[in-house]
This record gives C-alpha cells, sequence and structure tokens, in this order.
C-alpha cells in the first residue's frame, strides 16, 4: 500500500493523503455532532409542546364529559375531545422515541456508551472573536484538506 504525499506549494511542508483523510474525518463527525445536537434540542421543545397539549387535550375531554353529562352537549363532543386526547399521547410516544434514536446517535458519535443521558445545554456562547470575511475564507481555504490537495 503506497502512500499519496502531497508537497504544500505555499509552505512546503509534505503532507500525506491519511492527514487529509482524517482532518476530512474529524470536519464531518464534527458536523454530524452539531447536527444531533441541536436536533436533541429541537426534540425536546417538542416534547414539551406535546405535554401540553396533553394538559389541554385531557381538560377539554373532561369539560366534554361534563357537559354530556349536564345535557348541554351530544355524545359525539366526548368522542372527539377523546380523540384528540389520544393524537396528543400519540405525538409524545413519537417524540420520546425520536429522543431516544436521537441520544443514542449522539452517544456513538462521542463514543460513549448507548445508554448515556447527556444534559445539553441550549445557551449558545456569544463571544467570539469576529473576523473579517478573509481572515474566515482563508482559515478554511488552509484547513479543509481537499482545497488544499487540489492548489
Amino acid at each position: 500500500m503506497g502512500w499519496d504525499l502531497y508537497c504544500h506549494p505555499k509552505t512546503g511542508s509534505v503532507d500525506s493523503g491519511a492527514d487529509g483523510e482524517k482532518k476530512k474525518a474529524e470536519n464531518e463527525i464534527a458536523l454530524q455532532v452539531n447536527q444531533v445536537y441541536y436536533a436533541l434540542l429541537i426534540a425536546r421543545l417538542q416534547r414539551e409542546a406535546a405535554e401540553r397539549q396533553i394538559s389541554y387535550s385531557t381538560e377539554h375531554l373532561k369539560e366534554s364529559e361534563e357537559d354530556v353529562r349536564n345535557g348541554n352537549a351530544l355524545h359525539v363532543d366526548t368522542i372527539a375531545a377523546r380523540a384528540d386526547f389520544l393524537e396528543s399521547n400519540q405525538a409524545l410516544l413519537t417524540v420520546d422515541i425520536q429522543l431516544s434514536n436521537l441520544n443514542a446517535e449522539l452517544d456513538d458519535l462521542l463514543g460513549i456508551p448507548l445508554d448515556t443521558q447527556l444534559d445539553l445545554d441550549p445557551a449558545v456562547p456569544q463571544m467570539y472573536d469576529q473576523q473579517t470575511r478573509e481572515e474566515y475564507l482563508r482559515v478554511a481555504v488552509g484547513e479543509n484538506p481537499e482545497i488544499r490537495a487540489a492548489e
């Protein structure tokens, strides 16, 4: 097996293709971790919304049953309220399954046991050095093994 060696034209440093592939793999994993992290945060918010919907539909079902007992509504109203309640529970179960899958995926990406529950912080740090567009491009070009190989 031969190694593809690459001599950088500006720096003159020799870079093996394996280093470039390693950097590319690291970037892909970092991207996947970010995607799963934010998907988890979104799913947690969806779970909160589903729980609130269940609270609402439970209260609505109770009111419908009371209205039917008092003769103020038809039995069909209770059936519709019960259907809403069941749909809300189904939505919560779906979100719980999604959360479980996303947790396992994040654990796998991080290389930790798959049943590890992480306490995610939704706060994104706002303190970072604002740089010029040219500086960001210079760093991106310098860190991307595919671009370096193409030069």
